[in-house]
């Protein structure tokens, strides 16, 4: 054969033998990755559709794409060349998409010209859709209205309260100080608090094997464990880099509009924030605050699988809706 490029497919009995599909890719070492895929209790997923992109980072053009699907024992099986990096993608009916979290190859063998480790078997976690429900879902980039005082913000609709805004209840209550000079030089800070007894808000540990799952959360928030209030901080020192608290994977749940009788929840709503509370002061006269909620309108329905198709707030824009359910 003349062609620099060789491709061999081997396909065994559909979901009885694991896929092997081989690409020789010239001038490039050979990667060759076993992924298996699992559902939530480790059990093996046949006939999930696995796609492996072997890269070429100096000509993108020359990327090797291979696909098939995963046998009864969950496994794909590709190989080709590539520049060390391999990216992959997990597609079935009834799961949320996902990936496997494939580690860069490295010190590719001058004799075998293979990279290594060879052959690598990742185990990833696939996690079925079980009770999406419609959220009130925003990725909200907001102007606090003034500095020193309490602002309420009003998460069902999306605005701060009266008379900053179209709000009636104040779900998060963010109090700014501000110290500020130059882009690069200023110091600001926002305690965020909450209206009710009861109300609160708490981190959340997102367990690694779900990081390569659309879907990253616990299916539902936590009965207990809330706290009154949270501080966010960010400011910048001339001559080095910006300091702050806030991280971009940072999760939260909160619990909000919580009415208590006898010292016991008889109403709550529960939510979640993504990716933190990321502040910009510098080109506002108060603070910037950015962050992606969601709220589960259902009193004391803790269930965090938002239904992406039936966002409650209506009239967002683009950048406005969250992308991840």
């Amino acid at each position: 054969m003349t062609m620099n490029t060789k491709i061999i497919i081997v396909f065994g009995a559909l979901l009885c033998v694991a896929a092997n599909i081989v690409v020789k890719h010239a001038g490039l070492p050979e990667a060759k990755v076993t992924v298996r895929v699992v559902d939530e209790a480790q059990t093996p997923i046949s006939g999930v559709n696995v796609r492996l992109g072997f890269q070429d980072k100096f000509d993108p053009r020359k990327d090797i794409k291979v696909q098939g699907l995963t046998d009864n024992e969950g496994l794909f099986i590709g190989q080709g060349g590539s520049d060390s990096v391999v990216g992959s993608s997990l597609r079935m009916q009834g799961y949320y998409n996902g990936s496997a979290p494939i580690p860069t190859f490295h010190d590719a063998d001058e004799v075998s010209y293979q990279w290594l480790p060879w052959n690598p078997t990742i185990v990833t976690v696939l996690r079925k859709i079980d009770k999406p429900i419609p959220m009130c879902a925003k990725r909200a980039w907001v102007e606090i209205p003034v500095i020193g005082e309490p602002c309420g913000y009003d998460l069902a609709v999306g605005d701060w309260v009266v008379p900053y805004g179209q709000g009636q209840k104040s779900d998060l209550v963010f109090k700014l100080k501000r110290e500020y000079e130059t882009r690069q030089k200023f110091n600001v800070s926002v305690d965020i608090s909450f209206s009710n007894e009861g109300d609160g808000i708490q981190s959340v540990e997102i367990p690694k094997e779900w990081k390569n799952s659309d879907f990253i959360w616990p299916r539902f928030a936590p009965e207990s464990g809330y706290e009154p209030t949270l501080n966010a901080h960010f400011m910048g020192t001339a001559g080095s880099s910006y300091q702050g608290n806030v991280k971009d994977d940072q999760m939260y749940f909160f619990r909000v509009r919580t009415v208590k009788r006898n010292n016991q929840i008889f109403s709550a709503l529960y939510g979640k924030i993504r990716g933190g509370l990321k502040l910009a002061p510098m080109d506002s006269k108060t603070c910037e605050v950015q962050l992606t909620y969601y709220l589960n309108p259902t009193s004391l329905d803790r269930n965090m699988e938002w239904d992406q198709k039936q966002n409650l707030l209506k009239g967002l824009s683009w950048e406005e809706t969250p992308r991840d359910p």
